[in-house]
């Protein structure tokens, strides 16, 4: 019992400090938008992230940075994520499906 809820609050703790990291960077980017090119891979790893929030800080982010050169490998790194995104919810589909279909 104790491992799990020191589990959850370090999940917790480590979704606050990336919230409050995109935050500052979303801050910084106001006034320096050429400092935050360099944290281009934090930023597209964010995209990966189970929390939605963070997701969509890191695509305000990546909004504000993107150019023609770096184009390329965000679209490749978007579409890969959509194509999990998609895979994973045709995998839950299904387990419905078989779930209703035991049920009758």
């Amino acid at each position: 019992m104790i491992v799990i809820v020191y589990t959850s609050l370090i999940s917790i703790f480590t979704i606050i400090m990336a919230l409050l990291g995109l935050l500052a960077l979303l801050k910084l980017m106001k006034s320096h938008p050429r400092s935050i090119v360099d944290h281009r891979e934090l930023l597209l790893y964010c995209l990966d992230d189970d929390d939605v929030t963070i997701r969509m800080k890191a695509l305000e982010l990546i909004a504000g940075i993107v150019s023609k050169k770096s184009m390329t490998i965000l679209v490749h790194h978007l579409m890969q994520v959509y194509i999990i995104v998609m895979m994973m919810m045709m995998v839950m589909m299904m387990m419905k499906s078989v779930v209703a279909l035991i049920k009758r």
